[in-house]
């Protein structure tokens, strides 16, 4: 994150760089979940 901060700086020639933070997504995995509970319900039903 430091290395891209810093090549970000000297290609966009700004004085102030924000932070940057790379998060997970854990979005596909809940989704999962999910659907596996879901079919989990239809199956006893």
């Amino acid at each position: 994150s430091k290395f891209i901060r810093a090549e970000l700086g000297r290609r966009l020639r700004i004085k102030r760089v924000p932070e940057i933070a790379f998060l997970r997504d854990t979005s596909y995995e809940y989704g999962a979940h999910i659907e596996e509970l879901l079919r989990k319900v239809r199956e006893e039903a």
